[in-house]
């Protein structure tokens, strides 16, 4: 099954989204300037606290055509999304969650205020040698996920975030 917005509900939340990026590249990405990539996967965090929530932010992060609004609409022209994690809920969880990804990864190539913009952290994107799992982001943040989705399988659980 593909992802679609369809499959998350209209609640607010946190979440991750799990990017592959399968060449290297060079793009301009906003007032950051030019930033290059490594190939590999790529874990942003964002959270989708206003109207319509994670269904209409994780819309706009699948539409194909848009305007460039936020750091990852950039890199979404060449990254593909693979995965998904959310977490319901009106906490503000972004902060905690980003600091704890690049805290996990110390040798993890970051990009100093991508994603970040408002916020005190050094980045929302942390770059993955190897996809993360489930697990891994489970220990990593101290979440559990109400919504997955690893290539093609979405699946709900009844954990309450982090």
């Amino acid at each position: 099954m593909s992802l679609s917005a369809g499959h998350i509900p209209s609640l607010p939340g946190t979440y991750v989204l799990s990017l592959f990026l399968k060449r290297e590249c060079r793009l301009t990405v906003g007032k950051l300037g030019a930033i290059f990539f490594k190939p590999g996967f790529y874990a942003y965090v964002g959270s989708a606290l206003g109207p319509g929530g994670l269904r209409a932010r994780l819309r706009r992060h699948l539409k194909a055509q848009k305007k460039y609004h936020w750091h990852i609409d950039y890199l979404r022209r060449r990254a593909r999304i693979v995965g998904l994690w959310a977490a319901a809920g009106t906490h503000r969880l972004e902060h905690r969650w980003a600091c704890r990804l690049i805290a996990s990864r110390p040798h993890a190539a970051v990009v100093d205020g991508f994603g970040s913009s408002d916020c005190s952290c050094k980045s929302h994107l942390v770059h993955f040698e190897l996809a993360p799992e489930l697990r891994d982001l489970d220990r990593i943040l101290g979440a559990q996920w109400h919504w997955s989705w690893v290539d093609g399988d979405l699946s709900r659980s009844a954990g309450n975030d982090g």
